[in-house]
Order: structure tokens, then C-alpha cells, then sequence
């Protein structure tokens, strides 16, 4: 094996864990009724967490109880733990101006690191379909926009909640978004450079602390053949949940497509994924 290929398989390694840590608060057999139901005793931790936080919060859809419910069963309902979990994330907010940015504010990222909030699967769950295939990453590092870009994948991450409360607004019965990720055009070069992993670790660090227990499915196509060696590699170290909520294929296409049409319509899909649905990337 040549240097360059054991180099790609030991930074391939430190991706997949990315992957599987950033998506270990997911579980891909949560149901609508096992997210929204509480014991007693869970009752009495969140009205404790919401009489302690809720002066805090600045953000309406912050106060609701199925969004302050998913950090305290991050915690396992250990209220003072959750406590000091939301209280971070709402450090960080003030800290980056979160609460203030708008989508506009991104609209020089938007184009070069794209995803889109676009439909939903069968159940009803609405899609982040995440390109992550056309993100130079490297590009942003070295350009000194590491951490504008870690705002705006906490910002992506958001608006897909939000587009989850939208739903629930609309009496919809759905508490969690699912993820579409393609990683067919993953290189050495843009992607997997030393330089490129703090944006990595970072994403790990805010989805796991910021965005507790949001996310549902995760499909990851087109992966790259190296990345799949430190899948099974990684699998020794993941809990059951995870495994259930990660379905990783390669780039055989027709296999992804029928694994992927089972649980989402192709209407409900960008051409990005052999699709119908019309996208704002559509040249």
C-alpha cells in the first residue's frame, strides 16, 4: 500500500468516527408516540428544567416542551445536566450572534456549500438533503472561514428543526428530521486534509451539544470505498442506536436508489439524489 492511500485510509478513519459521533444523538427506530410520551417522573424533570431555563430563553420555539424534552433525554433526564447543557448552547448563541443571522447573512457560503430543508420521507419527517459532495472544505480553511462555516451548519442544522416545527405546526405528527448525504466527490485534497479537521470536530461538538436528539435517519451514498474500511472499523465502538439510524452505501447507484425509495418517494427528492423535486441549485 502505497503512503498516500495509508494516509487516505487513517484520515478516512477519523471522518467515519466524525460521522458516527455527529449522528450518535439520532435512532432511526424512535417513534412519533415514544418521542412525545413522558412517565411522571420525567413530567417533573422537564417542568424543574423549564422553571429554571425558560427566563433565559430568548427564542419562542426554545420554550416549547418538545424542544427542551430532547436535551433532557440527551441527559437521560438528569435535570441539572441538562441545565448546564442548554445554558452552554445559549452562551454560544449570544457569543456568535446566532439569534440575529439570517439565511442572507450566508449567501456567500449558500452557493459553494449547499444543502437544502426539501420534502419529506413516508412517515412525514421533513429531509435535509445535504450535498456534502460539492463542499471544498479545504477551501474554507485555509481561507480563514472556519468558523463562519461552523455557524453555518449549526444555522443548517436549525433550520431543519425548524422546518420540523413547521410541520407540527401544521398538526403534522413529526418530532425529527431525517438526512440525506452524498459523499460520492470525498478526495484527499478538499476534504480530508489536516487542516479541514477542526471544521469536522467542531460540527461533532455542536450537533452533539446543541441539537440533542433532532435528527432521525441518516443516508450516507456514494461513499467513497476507503471510507467503508473505517466503517467496519468504527462499528466495533457504536451503540446499537446508532447502527440502526446510520444506512451507509456505496456508489452502486441502483442499490442506494432502492434502499433510499423505500422510505422517501422520489418526488420528494432533487435530481442530486435520482429525483423529481425541483431544487434552487437546478442549473
Amino acid at each position: 500500500m502505497s503512503p498516500r492511500n495509508f494516509g487516505f485510509i487513517k484520515i478516512s478513519i477519523i471522518l467515519t468516527i466524525f460521522v458516527t459521533l455527529q449522528f450518535r444523538g439520532t435512532c432511526g427506530l424512535v417513534t412519533f408516540e415514544q418521542d412525545v410520551s413522558l412517565t411522571e417522573l420525567q413530567v417533573k424533570a422537564l417542568a424543574e428544567f423549564k422553571e429554571r431555563m425558560l427566563p433565559k430563553i430568548k427564542q419562542d420555539y426554545m420554550k416549547e416542551d418538545i424542544y427542551l424534552v430532547k436535551f433532557l433525554r440527551s441527559k437521560k433526564f438528569d435535570v441539572e445536566k441538562a441545565v448546564t447543557m442548554l445554558n452552554t448552547f445559549l452562551a454560544w448563541r449570544e457569543s456568535t450572534n446566532f439569534d440575529k443571522l439570517t439565511n442572507e447573512d450566508f449567501t456567500d457560503l449558500a452557493t459553494e456549500y449547499p444543502y437544502e430543508v426539501l420534502g419529506v420521507d413516508n412517515e412525514g419527517k421533513p429531509l435535509l438533503q445535504w450535498y456534502y459532495s460539492d463542499w471544498d472544505v479545504r477551501k474554507a480553511a485555509v481561507g480563514g472561514n472556519m468558523e463562519r462555516l461552523n455557524v453555518y451548519i449549526a444555522k443548517m442544522f436549525d433550520n431543519a428543526w425548524l422546518k420540523v416545527r413547521d410541520l407540527q405546526k401544521e398538526g403534522k405528527n413529526v418530532t425529527r428530521f431525517v438526512i440525506v448525504l452524498d459523499m460520492e466527490k470525498i478526495n484527499l485534497l478538499q476534504h480530508l486534509t489536516p487542516s479541514c479537521m477542526p471544521i469536522y470536530i467542531n460540527t461533532v461538538l455542536a450537533y452533539d451539544r446543541y441539537f440533542p436528539k433532532q435528527g432521525d435517519d441518516v443516508y450516507l451514498i456514494n461513499t467513497p470505498g476507503l471510507f467503508e474500511v473505517g466503517l467496519n472499523l468504527a462499528k466495533s465502538v457504536m451503540d446499537q442506536d446508532t447502527k440502526n439510524s446510520l444506512q451507509v452505501f456505496g456508489q452502486n447507484k441502483q442499490q442506494w436508489m432502492t434502499a433510499l425509495y423505500k422510505n422517501v418517494d422520489p418526488t420528494q427528492l432533487t435530481h442530486h439524489y435520482g429525483g423529481t423535486m425541483p431544487s434552487k441549485f437546478d442549473s
